[in-house]
């Protein structure tokens, strides 16, 4: 029973790293998106700035595509 209990307690210790990395990962994203959205940015950085969108675009492509995640839950994250 314990090798069970020990096991478990590994996966929880994995998804709780794992959540913690997705949810600073999903606060930075928005705090960048802020930034590359602002039209001053976007005319100064024309580049990066289309850049940033497309990669936007992708990885909710990707996620909507896995069902992973919505616009909505990714932007309540900076409620936490």
């Amino acid at each position: 029973m314990q090798d069970l209990v020990e096991d478990w307690e590994r996966k929880l210790l994995v998804f709780a790293r794992t959540l913690e990395e997705w949810m600073t990962c999903q606060r930075n994203w928005l705090y960048l998106e802020q930034i590359f959205t602002t039209p001053d940015i976007v005319r100064q950085m024309q580049n990066e700035s289309r850049l940033f969108q497309k990669v936007c675009n992708s990885a909710f492509a990707w996620m909507k595509k896995k069902k992973t995640v919505t616009r909505k839950s990714f932007e309540e994250v900076r409620d936490l």
